[in-house]
């Protein structure tokens, strides 16, 4: 009997671990089977061999810094579509105009991959991160926020801001002799902080002297340090586990300061709350100077100002709401726009022909009006400013990859993706694809004459995305730098000691380099 009973307890633990087994295989199937999809998917596309859990790590062994020559090396050996493993995670890497085309020209694959969930607790689920229904309703709500007619109205204050940064640069130049450089300083420290000033004056209204270090110092170095760490997180792979990154000293830094973040920008909200309820309560006899300027001059309003006014007081965008939409264009406008100021200032420095060009044709362009102040239509008119900031942003894209996350099949040159296939777009391999840019590691800002432009396919350059999805505030990116550029031209060479072809590139959220950017200046 015991043998028995020893028999019927064997088989019934048999059951029960087979159970459990077909139970967790049910449980995780639409894992595996996702899994398997993408794999076969991916047998369909070269890349280097991957190996088992640590995928392609090996050729990152030598850091951020190599990031850019394996994706270059990868290119060359496998076209302009090939494959990698991120330790576990496939990724589809797309390098070319004809592959990038059905990704970007798509009004269905707009979700963001998997690692921007990183950026939520500071930005919440703002434009970068949010997609279907909220997406689409938002996009369309801000897009007249960035209308030119409303763009106009920014010029003096972003011009204000340059004549600001081009002082700041000046008093590094020896005072004793003008004729003499200065010495070598890292410029990239001054125009995040150049850039700050001006993305707080036009998205929140609200001057923080971040430039001249006045005030406001626990916001700007909270805004300093969160994008440190993001850089960080977003280029270690064990910190993107939410679980694994808050339990680091590193994930407790980063809550402190988004906290920081927050508390100010509620607080800058709440008081233009104040002033704009206070001046329709008192009426015009009663009213602050600056309610005054508001209701007198109704297109001079931050972005702040116009997402109050499309609020309806909390009935179609809560506080929470204008708080994400805020934080978004913060991060996306300052850093962003103080790496296009550095790589033109870089350019410059390697340049001198350019910097006479700009400086000449602005000193035309004013001339022609009579030396007024600085409007768009004048700045609209510098074509050759505007061919030497395309050129620029080809050569070093201040956003030079950005990632996706298939919700639905695509074909991609002849190959069909599942859903959940993670893409990669590196537009800085797209922008230097010989096939559209010939010596494409040559700086030649005639490249974007009208008549080579038509050679261009229309996917060829995307310094801001395209499609649907493309940057909603490049027109006021672009405007920021170019004003920034003709101030400090008109009183300032540059000169750079290393060349175009020594500087290290490091691609994180923003294309930068490790080393920083360090010039010259001499008084013109």
């Amino acid at each position: 009997m015991d043998k028995i009973a020893e028999g019927y307890g064997g088989l019934t633990n048999g059951i029960l671990l087979g159970t459990l087994a077909v139970i967790i295989l049910i449980y995780f199937w639409p894992s595996i089977l996702h899994f398997l999809r993408i794999n076969i998917a991916f047998w369909q596309v070269p890349g280097p061999l991957a190996y088992p859990i640590i995928g392609n790590a090996l050729l990152f062994i030598g850091g951020p810094q190599d990031f850019f020559r394996v994706l270059s090396e990868c290119r060359n050996k496998y076209g302009n579509m090939f494959r990698l493993w991120i330790g576990r995670r496939p990724f589809l890497f797309l390098t070319g105009a004809n592959v990038v085309q059905p990704v970007l020209n798509s009004s269905v694959h707009i979700i963001k991959s998997e690692e921007y969930k990183c950026l939520e607790p500071w930005l919440g689920t703002g434009l970068i991160n949010s997609t279907g229904s909220k997406w689409h309703s938002r996009r369309k709500m801000l897009t007249g926020a960035f209308h030119s007619t409303l763009l106009e109205e920014y010029v003096e204050s972003l011009d204000v801001e340059a004549r600001k940064m081009a002082g700041v640069l000046l008093s590094h130049v020896p005072k004793e002799s003008a004729g003499d450089w200065s010495e070598e300083i890292n410029v990239c420290h001054y125009t995040k902080l150049s850039a700050l000033d001006s993305t707080c004056e036009t998205i929140m209204g609200y001057n923080i002297n971040a430039l001249e270090g006045d005030s406001n110092q626990e916001y700007v170095n909270a805004i300093d340090r969160v994008n440190q760490i993001l850089q960080r997180r977003f280029i270690t792979p064990w910190l993107l586990s939410d679980f694994i990154f808050y339990r680091t000293s590193l994930g407790k830094e980063f809550n402190r300061y988004v906290k920081i973040i927050h508390n100010f920008v509620d607080g800058v909200i709440m008081e233009r709350r104040k002033k704009i309820a206070a001046s329709k309560k008192e009426g015009d006899q009663t009213e602050s100077d600056d309610s005054k300027e508001l209701l007198e001059h109704p297109k001079r309003k931050s972005f702040l100002d116009l997402l109050l006014d499309l609020s309806d007081n909390g009935k179609v965008l809560s506080d929470a709401d204008i708080r994400e939409e805020v934080n978004t264009f913060m991060f996306a406008g300052h850093d962003t726009t103080s790496a296009a100021m550095n790589w033109s200032l870089f350019t410059l420095g390697n340049h001198p022909e350019a910097q006479i060009r700009i400086l000449e044709e602005a000193k035309s362009v004013l001339e022609e009006d009579g030396n007024k102040k600085l409007t768009l239509r004048q700045i609209g008119k510098m074509e050759y400013l505007d061919r030497f900031v395309k050129e620029v942003l080809r050569m070093y894209p201040s956003v030079p990859m950005i990632g996706r996350e298939l919700d639905s099949p695509i074909i991609i040159d002849g190959c069909t993706f599942p859903p959940g296939t993670p893409i990669n777009l590196s537009f800085f391999l797209l922008h230097r694809d010989p096939m559209y840019f010939p010596e494409p590691n040559k700086f030649n800002p005639d490249r974007f004459l009208p008549s080579e432009t038509a050679k261009h396919h229309s996917f060829a350059y995307t310094p801001f995305s395209a499609g649907s999805r493309n940057c909603i505030g490049q027109k006021l990116a672009l405007l920021e730098l170019k004003i920034v550029l003709i101030r400090l031209m008109q009183v300032l060479e540059v000169k750079s000691s290393r060349k175009e072809e020594d500087v290290i590139l490091q691609g994180e959220i923003i294309l930068n380099s490790p080393d920083g950017v360090f010039l010259s200046f001499k008084k013109r």
